[in-house]
């Protein structure tokens, strides 16, 4: 199992990037809502969630992504997702969380769809 971590970046303006690697697993479940609500205390209007480095999605974790969605929207403010194809993805898919999502295969992509 590796150890779930995150960190906060800003790839462009207006743009707060909650980088995400390892295992989102139960063991990690504080660590992972810490990691959400230090996203959503940020003041960009946009939040991207990556997802590149994951390796394993929990229910659990996705029901924290449910929330940390939930809780950008009700501020007025966009939240994506980047996921890379792989079991990490299939499992957001079948979670249905591109539906909720704007869903990217990598940060170039999610950059080069923003306003100039």
């Amino acid at each position: 199992m590796t150890a779930f971590q995150s960190a906060l970046d800003r790839p462009g303006p207006g743009v707060t990037r909650l980088v995400l690697s390892g295992d989102m697993v139960l063991g990690a479940r504080d660590a992972m809502r810490t990691a959400f609500e230090s996203v959503s205390q940020t003041d960009d209007p946009m939040v991207l969630l990556d997802f590149t480095e994951v390796r394993l999605v929990s229910s659990g974790a996705i029901g924290e992504l449910v929330r940390c969605q939930s809780r950008l929207a009700a501020s007025g403010r966009e939240a994506f997702l980047v996921c890379p194809a792989g079991d990490v993805l299939e499992t957001l898919m079948v979670a249905d969380m591109h539906r909720l999502l704007p869903l990217h295969s990598d940060l170039a992509s999610f950059l080069k769809g923003l306003p100039s």
